[in-house]
């Protein structure tokens, strides 16, 4: 009966993991960067044209949360389309 549990338990938190859920990116600007702009492309450009959405730092670290509906895309952080940016992610 034990293993039973066992696997109904294990059977539940591999559903409980697969659930969508936001996802948090955090960038570190170079000291050289006057601010940081968060570009992203792919199946949608949610963030709008380039440079994309102008960021905020929170205790030195750039932030942006992406709702769950956010499947997938390229990232770019840049320096607020000054001509330098990161690769991309």
């Amino acid at each position: 009966m034990k293993r039973y549990y066992f696997l109904s338990l294990l059977v539940l938190l591999m559903v409980t993991t697969l659930s969508v859920a936001q996802i948090t990116v955090k960038f570190q600007k170079p000291a050289s960067w006057t601010a940081v702009s968060l570009y992203n492309y792919g199946a949608s450009e949610i963030l709008g044209a380039w440079p994309g959405t102008a960021l905020t730092a929170t205790n030195g670290w750039y932030s942006y949360t992406f709702p769950a509906s956010y499947t997938t895309g390229n990232l770019i952080f840049n320096n607020a389309g000054a001509g330098e940016q990161t690769m991309d992610y």
